[in-house]
């Protein structure tokens, strides 16, 4: 048994939905970025949003083999800890002593990197370099001196658990 049918209106049923705060953010930036020679490539490093880039470029990073710069990972969130990191170390220097808590660079490197990574939109490389992070933040936070190959098994293990 077969169906035919034709459109003899058109009209719009649902909206679109309420948009986060993450697009509002990226539309905002490449309105500010379009003057911009390269605009594309750079919504592409910072937010990871790729579909502007175009072929051209797209072959320029293939050939001179950094290409991987524009997925959002490791190094970024990496990157994004460290600041928040020294951040929080020349808060700790300032006057009057208010800043002076042991574990405020940890916490400003996690702030930062959650926050980047939530601007990335915690792609699942965003998310095992968080599992890592977190990982470093707790035993510095709780002050365990680990082996490497400790924390790397560690590390093996709660990426297993997590990916099953």
């Amino acid at each position: 048994m077969t169906a035919t049918g034709t459109v003899r209106q058109w009209r719009v049923v649902d909206t679109a939905p309420e948009v986060d705060w993450r697009f509002r953010w990226i539309a905002r930036s490449r309105e500010l970025l379009q003057p911009l020679p390269h605009a594309a490539l750079i919504l592409a490093l910072v937010f990871g949003e790729q579909q502007d880039v175009s072929a051209e470029d797209w072959q320029l990073l293939r050939d001179g083999g950094i290409i991987h710069l524009l997925a959002v990972s490791g190094l970024h969130i990496g990157l994004a800890a460290w600041l928040g990191f020294w951040a929080g170390r020349l808060l700790q220097l300032l006057p009057r002593g208010r800043f002076r808590v042991g574990w405020l660079p940890t916490a400003g490197a996690l702030l930062l990197a959650i926050l980047y990574a939530a601007l990335a939109g915690f792609s699942l490389p965003t998310q095992r370099a968080l599992l890592m992070l977190l990982l470093w933040a707790g035993i510095r936070i709780w002050r365990r001196q680990w082996s490497l190959w400790r924390i790397w098994w560690l590390s093996l293990v709660l990426l297993l658990w997590l990916d099953a």
